[in-house]
């Protein structure tokens, strides 16, 4: 009875001690949320696409999401292991033996027949062993790097997809110019033919609107071409089939142009939410942990057992009494390796140099993003003054159009004045399509660069 209690409260001591280790860590440690709900399963795709749908199906459709998500599931779990190494273990055995002697049993006692039945059952609970604090410290360093790595995946998904949303719509835009050229010199041809029917004008000049036709109609073959290569690369990132009928929509005139606060803002910005500056911080606090691994050999491994065992002896041999004992032991187990031939001594310093190594990679990224958030600041201000150089140069070019073909409907302008107007009219709206779209882009680019989710940046006040 009295092993029996003891053994009762040794699994109860266990269990206790194993639950409020386990509440403990959970409250101290920094916990990220479960990403089994941070990833969904996609419902099928709708019809049409704005730029928020599209992203909204990009962050649950894509691959790599799902992955990073997983890992982190797996980095969870790892700490889970390393916990467990550090809480009560208990266990029970059992062993049966039967031993049978090739001697004369009458002449030799030495040898005897029995049959021997062990059963054991015990608590082993680590007191001291810091290599395995410390590789439970280092899991939880590696599940928030997990999950900060999923964080940046979903972060350069949402980037791809909203760069790759705007050059689509600058391909179609392209298209709707070159339709538009198509349509233009058409009427031209129309009316060149009209004037050499009438003997006003010579063949010549209508071989020359023709050919501008020509040429009309294959910039818009590419422009088209264009569009499917970019829905393409849209689909592919939002995980659509390959035959779809799915319509992406929005329009580039509807950018709007927001002024920018100071340089300064957008770098200390990125400098503190970048999801890989972030990544290579705990880079360095794992290296860093892993030095505590190492070092922990230096010290001594300490663990408490206890242990109740029950002994059963029968003997073949009827002059040998059969014997049957119960009985516990409570240790205390230590070990230190005093002399390893320096492993341990360059084990450490090996991860010393890793340490330094992961601090100066930690200090060349931080010099690479203020010169990325510098390059898409620039970028973003430079296609501003592009959109407005643009779209002067494209009213310029539709009243130049308009001039030359009531000119040259009147006679006074030639097929020359009508080509280059014709010419500089889709230049101009193609330039505004690309300042527009790069402008776009820039802002995507600048919010990429400062470790923001979309365009949406920090803006100076008016």
């Amino acid at each position: 009875m009295q092993l029996r209690f003891f053994l009762c409260f040794l699994v109860y001591f266990g269990f206790t001690t194993a639950t409020g280790f386990a509440l403990t860590t959970a409250k101290d440690s920094t916990i990220a949320p479960d990403s089994s709900a941070a990833v969904s399963t996609p419902a099928d795709h709708q019809a049409s696409y704005d730029l928020p749908a599209a992203l909204k199906r990009a962050e649950q459709a894509n691959k790599e999401i799902q992955a990073a998500a997983a890992d982190l599931l797996g980095a969870q779990a790892s700490q889970g292991t390393t916990r467990s190494a550090l809480l009560p273990q208990a266990y029970v055995t059992f062993n049966a033996k039967s031993q049978h002697s090739f001697q004369d049993k009458e002449q030799h006692t030495d040898y005897i027949d029995q049959n021997t039945k062990t059963a054991r059952a015990g608590v082993r609970q680590t007191l001291l062993d810091m290599p395995a604090y410390s590789r439970y410290q280092g899991s939880i360093l590696e599940k928030e790097r997990a999950n900060i790595y999923l964080r940046y995946v979903r972060f350069n998904v949402l980037y791809k997809t909203e760069r790759q949303f705007f050059l689509y719509l600058r391909a179609r835009e392209n298209v709707k110019s070159y339709q538009k050229a198509v349509e233009r010199m058409q009427q031209q041809v129309e009316a060149a033919q009209a004037f050499y029917k009438r003997q006003l004008k010579p063949r010549l000049h209508v071989l020359q609107m023709q050919t501008q036709l020509s040429k009309a109609e294959s910039q818009l073959v590419q422009a088209r071409n264009a569009v499917r290569t970019q829905k393409s690369r849209l689909d592919g990132l939002l995980a659509l089939p390959e035959s779809n009928n799915v319509e992406f929509i929005g329009a580039l005139s509807n950018t709007q142009i927001h002024p920018l606060k100071d340089l300064p803002v957008y770098i200390a910005r990125a400098l503190d939410q970048r999801p890989d500056v972030t990544i290579r911080q705990k880079d360095v606090d794992i290296s860093r942990q892993s030095e505590r691994i190492v070092r922990g050999g230096f010290f001594p491994t300490v663990s408490l057992s206890a242990e109740g065992i029950r002994y059963d002896v029968n003997y073949e041999n009827s002059r040998h009494k059969d014997r049957d004992h119960e009985y516990y032991t409570l240790g205390v187990n230590a070990s230190w390796n005093l002399f390893q031939s320096g492993h341990s001594f360059y084990s450490l310093r090996s991860q010393k140099q890793k340490t330094r190594a992961a601090s100066l990679r930690l200090e060349k990224l931080r010099e690479d993003v203020a010169t990325q958030v510098k390059e898409s600041y620039l970028n973003v201000r430079q296609y501003e003054e592009q959109i407005a150089l643009a779209r002067i140069y494209v009213r310029e070019a539709s009243e130049t159009w308009e001039r030359a073909e009531h000119g040259y409907r009147l006679g006074v302008s030639t097929s020359t004045d009508l080509v280059d107007a014709a010419r500089s009219l889709v230049d101009a709206e193609v330039t505004l399509n690309m300042a527009l779209a790069d402008y776009n882009i820039a802002r995507a680019d600048l919010a990429h660069a400062c470790g923001l989710g979309s365009s949406v940046l920090p803006m100076a006040e008016k």
